[in-house]
């Protein structure tokens, strides 16, 4: 009985595993736009608590940001292919 169990719940993961796999670029996409969603929350709460000068802090901030994304990302990707 135990062993049919087993059977049947390994030929049930081999059938979700081409399932998971065309999911994941779908995955990376929202992760991506997850992160990016978090920094740009981050930055505009900077902005305004501090009430930053905008024009000189707030674009050099922004655009740290987003190369600091970039790295993640690439990290993120190497890691998960």
């Amino acid at each position: 009985m135990l062993l049919a169990l087993l059977a049947l719940e390994q030929a049930v993961l081999c059938l979700q595993q081409p399932l998971l796999l065309a999911l994941r670029p779908l995955a990376l996409l929202l992760l991506r736009l997850q992160l990016l969603h978090a920094l740009l929350q981050a930055i505009d709460a900077v902005l305004a608590l501090h009430a930053l000068a905008r024009k000189h802090l707030a674009l050099p901030l922004l655009h740290n940001l987003l190369s600091l994304l970039d790295v993640l990302l690439t990290l993120l990707r190497t890691l998960l292919l």
